[in-house]
């Protein structure tokens, strides 16, 4: 799981970014190179986006909608299936992973679930 606050980092080298999970494109990469390194295969790997909210009305916060479409397509380059997303609009998410019971819990901010994913 990443939580990504900007597009893309201009950094190409995701080993010299401090923290590769600020950006979209070093995000990807960096957790894709480590599930390979575990034995995952590239073909075996699906991904959920979530986020993506303008909460705000102003051109910082179209970041958002420019973090969902990066991401789309890094996925789509690499041939990884998005099997499940909740993005955009105008309200903010919390994701909670029940990591003993494989559970993705999406929460609007007043705590309404949205969606359970298993």
């Amino acid at each position: 799981m990443s939580h990504v606050l900007l597009p893309t980092s201009e950094i190409k080298n995701v080993a010299l970014i401090k923290y590769p999970h600020k950006f979209v494109n070093t995000s990807i990469k960096d957790l894709i190179n480590k599930f390979l390194q575990r034995g995952s295969r590239l073909q075996d790997l699906k991904a959920i986006l979530i986020g993506g909210a303008t909460i705000f009305d102003n051109e910082f916060n179209y970041i958002g909608k420019q973090n969902i479409e990066i991401a789309r397509k890094i996925l789509n380059s690499l041939g990884i299936n998005i099997f499940y997303e909740e993005v955009g609009g105008r309200k903010g998410r919390t994701v909670v992973y029940d990591v003993n019971n494989n559970i993705i819990s999406i929460k609007t901010n007043n705590g309404t679930i949205i969606k359970v994913i298993n």
